[in-house]
């Protein structure tokens, strides 16, 4: 929350006397849902016993993250 939470206060800040929409709090969301994709088809595509361990373990590094910011978010 850390990363989104200064962008969040920017736009109160901006828009000060008329509230905030709840869906501004979902950027991370959305971020993390386009990564955990991205890492779910890069650990499918590196899985194979021709590839190096350490190409599905970073992917898996990337779901986590993912997985982590999607259950901060939402």
């Amino acid at each position: 929350m850390t990363v989104i939470e200064p962008r969040y206060l920017k736009h109160v800040a901006a828009i000060a006397p008329t509230p905030v929409k709840p869906e501004k709090r979902l950027e991370l969301s959305v971020i993390c849902s386009c990564s955990l994709v991205v890492s779910m088809f890069w650990f499918a595509w590196t899985s194979g016993p021709d590839v190096h361990w350490v190409s599905p373990l970073l992917a898996m590094v990337l779901l986590g993250t993912a997985i982590l910011g999607l259950f901060v978010s939402l």
